[in-house]
């Protein structure tokens, strides 16, 4: 299955045809990918309609498009996987984008802690590396990318959401990860929103880990070591797929 995405507003609209972007043109080719073959346009929101491959040729240059069969669209629905994390260093970040993208994350949230290093992403950026992991992936979801948000804001959000997202502070000193598997606490296998919290790379301060904890965030250990940012992101989610299966 090759997946192109295009923006829900877009998407809605219906259009007859649908041109393809150098990249993706790129990449069907790299896959042997014939005209009259038929992909799947996705609104990067569980809505899917297969398209028919089309090629027009004009001396040299190509012309690559499809037809979407919007009669035969489909949705499927994705439990909700949201990260909020410290920003690391540098180009880090991409591999929390990408990896994230293949592992479910449905929203990118940063958050600046106490201790956190003031690095900034771009947003444009981040929905481009997004929309290549999730057709590599084959995800239909493409994951919402916000703007840095403050602990207040983050506080507000655990106490706000309580009744309908579990918010997981992934911290070293929390409760061993495999007492909040769904065989062990059946009452959580109906959550299908669910948050991991991940701090700094100087750690969380006292002050921030009890203010969440007060909110109701769950102290989680997925580690007897301390991980890096990225690495507690990936195994955070990697974990919230076998929560949520």
């Amino acid at each position: 299955m090759f997946l192109i995405y295009r923006t829900f507003e877009e998407f809605r609209k219906h259009p007859e045809t649908v041109e393809l972007n150098p990249d993706e043109v790129q990449h069907l080719k790299a896959r042997r990918i014939e005209p009259n073959t038929e992909i799947v346009v996705c609104d990067g929101r569980g809505r899917t309609a297969p398209a028919l491959l089309l090629r027009e040729s004009s001396g040299r240059k190509e012309q690559w498009s499809c037809r979407p069969d919007y009669t035969r669209q489909e949705f499927v629905d994705a439990p909700e996987r949201i990260v909020y994390c410290a920003l690391p260093k540098g180009s880090r970040v991409d591999l929390i984008l990408e990896k994230g993208t293949e592992l479910g994350m449905t929203r990118f949230v940063p958050v600046e802690f106490e201790r956190s290093v003031r690095e900034t992403y771009s947003q444009e950026r981040a929905e481009r590396l997004a929309m290549q992991a999730a057709g590599q992936s084959r995800r239909r979801y493409i994951p919402v990318f916000e703007q840095p948000i403050g602990l207040e804001e983050l506080l507000s959000r655990i106490e706000g959401s309580a009744e309908a997202c579990m918010f997981l502070l992934l911290d070293p000193s929390g409760r061993a990860a495999v007492d909040l598997l769904p065989r062990k606490r059946d009452a959580e296998r109906t959550i299908r929103s669910h948050a991991i919290v991940v701090g700094p790379e100087g750690g969380i301060t006292d002050l921030e880990r009890i203010a969440m904890l007060e909110k109701g965030a769950l102290p989680v250990a997925l580690s007897d070591g301390i991980l890096r940012i990225e690495t507690a992101v990936l195994a955070g989610l990697s974990y919230l797929n076998l929560l949520q299966a």
